[in-house]
């Protein structure tokens, strides 16, 4: 009986904690137009459809490839592989605007755990290492 009652608060721990980890497209979407509708991004917010959400994770890097990323890099400090990240990304119209980054409006970058915003990708070309909202977690 003890075993059976020990093996249900680790698995019902286990999918509360999982639960806590999963952020939904709604969610995202909600976060990432919070940035993109601030009036320092209003040359950027061409609507042109649903935003799309991307899911990422890091990769490993050995020690040399750490020691040479900038810290302007938006992932400068994630040392470990597998830190998830989401991109909220803006579609436009490619013949309407023609840019160099094959986007016209903006990219979002969220970090899963912290939901924090950490990078905005815009339409020509330039990433903003930003630090915007959050659920108060450590990012990874």
């Amino acid at each position: 009986m003890e075993r059976k009652v020990f093996l249900f608060i680790v698995l019902a721990f286990g999918l509360l904690v999982g639960k806590a980890q999963t952020v939904s497209k709604e969610r995202l979407i909600e976060i990432a137009d919070s940035v993109y509708n601030l009036p320092r991004f209003a040359d950027y917010q061409i609507k042109n459809g649903e935003p799309v959400v991307i899911e990422k994770e890091t990769i490993y890097l050995t020690p040399e490839e750490l020691a040479k990323i900038p810290k302007s890099d938006p992932f400068y400090g994630c040392t470990e592989p597998g830190c998830k990240y989401y991109i909220v990304r803006y579609p436009c119209d490619i013949e309407v605007y023609n840019t160099l980054a094959d986007l016209c409006a903006m990219r979002v970058y969220i970090w899963a755990k912290s939901q924090r915003v950490f990078n905005v990708a815009l339409g020509n070309g330039i990433h903003l290492k930003v630090s915007y909202g959050g659920n108060g977690d450590a990012d990874f």
